[in-house]
């Protein structure tokens, strides 16, 4: 007589979480789909405490305090038109001096820029500078 899925899932997690690759370990003989689908299909039995760990539910709860991600603060996206304002907040630049500071852009990239952008004005004939 064999054992249901979720049995054997169950006595592998016995002495405690694993993650799913254990889980795989320890029943060669059935299919990876359909250890994660039991999983799934038994939330009053199993949980998952963080991406890829299998614990049991009413039993392994306090583990998931230790197995939070550290969440790290978004970084800026350091943009074209970024670039562009922190050159210009040393004073209001001609389109030429512009262009020499950052020859790997395109021209009409950085023209799109200068013109789109709210927060640059045209002071002038071809100078550009921030507003205050």
């Amino acid at each position: 007589m064999a054992i249901a899925l979720h049995k054997k899932i169950v006595n592998a997690l016995e002495k405690g979480p694993l993650t799913i690759d254990e889980l795989y370990q320890k029943m060669p003989e059935e299919k990876m789909v359909s250890i994660r689908a039991i999983i799934t299909l038994h939330p009053e039995l199993f949980f998952r405490i963080a991406n890829g760990i299998v614990g049991r539910k009413n039993r392994d709860e306090h583990l998931i305090k230790f197995y939070e991600p550290i969440k790290q603060p978004k970084q800026k996206k350091i943009t074209t038109a970024y670039m562009i304002k922190c050159f210009l907040a040393s004073g209001p630049k001609t389109l030429t001096e512009i262009y020499q500071e950052f020859p790997d852009l395109k021209k009409k990239s950085i023209t799109c820029k200068l013109a789109l952008d709210k927060e640059i004005i045209k002071v002038g004939k071809e100078r550009y500078g921030l507003k205050s």
